[in-house]
Order: C-alpha cells, then structure tokens, then sequence
C-alpha cells in the first residue's frame, strides 16, 4: 500500500510525504530537492534504520529495534520529518497522485509558522490509546486503517524545527 501525504501550497501540490507499507515492513520518507531523499523504516521484525541521499553520498543508521509489527500493540513514534516553509518551492510537484493508494491533503496555508512538521506513529488497532492521542495533538490528523497496525499522520505547525510530539 502507499500513501501520500500532499501538501498545498499557494495552489500547488506538494508530495510532503509518501508511506510505503509492504511485506518487509513500513517506510516514510520525504524527497527535497537539496535533500535528494530520507527515509526511515519500521521492519516486519521491529528493527529500525533512517537513511538518507544527499547529492551523491548516502548514509544508512540503525534506529534500534522495536516490537514486529504481527505482534504491535500499543501506540508508537516512528518518525519525525520537518519541512521549512521556505524549501517548499523545491519540493516536487505532486503530479503522481494517481500512484497512492491513499491521500492524505492538507492545506498549508492556513499556517503561519516557518516550518510544518509531520510525524508518523503506528497505532494498535481499535486501541483507545489512538483516541486519547488524537485529543492531545495540534493541527492535522489522518488515520489509516486498511492497515495492521494502524498508520497515524500528524501535520502541524510549528516555529522550532526541534518540536517533535512524543
């Protein structure tokens, strides 16, 4: 399955954000222009790796181990990615709609701040716990439930770029 999460800007769409849920497990990731990409994955068997591409060198880091996601209960962070609103204009259109499953559209200019932050967190299913974190998070919310576990993107504002939602 993939997601897209759009952003637009003025008028434009914007790929922010695209999610990737396979057999081997869920990965997200960002593309700027500069940034060439970065990504992070979640594996079926719990291990977590970020990496990414900048113009033509590539870094791969280990994130540590979490729960497999056959066995995921409960509620967790799996990422965090920050966008400055200056940068937009060097993000690719998102002319490739057709390509998701999903899409998640947000209207960014309803935002004043300089950066947009979206963090990505896999949710047990029908869990409480999803709801209570909903009631404590700002802006935008979107949870996708054709998957096990559940996906829970969250698209705020914000004026720091170190503002991550626990």
């Amino acid at each position: 399955m993939r997601i897209g999460i759009i952003g637009n800007d003025r008028g434009i769409d914007k790929k922010l954000l695209w999610i990737h849920l396979a057999e081997g497990g869920l990965y997200h990731g960002s593309h700027i222009e500069e940034l060439d990409e970065i990504h992070i994955s979640y594996h079926s068997n719990g291990k977590k790796n970020i990496k990414w591409k900048y113009i033509d060198e590539s870094r791969s880091d280990p994130l540590g181990r979490g729960m497999p996601l056959n066995q995921f209960r409960g509620l967790r962070h799996i990422g965090n990615h920050i966008i400055a609103r200056k940068t937009l204009n060097k993000i690719y259109d998102s002319s490739k709609k057709k390509r998701y499953d999903e899409i998640f559209n947000i209207n960014l200019d309803k935002y004043d701040e300089d950066y947009i932050g979206i963090s990505v967190f896999l949710a047990e299913p029908n869990s409480s716990i999803v709801d209570d974190k909903i009631e404590s998070l700002e802006g935008d919310y979107y949870i996708i439930k054709s998957t096990t576990p559940w996906i829970l993107i969250n698209v705020y504002p914000t004026t720091l770029p170190n503002k991550i939602p626990n």
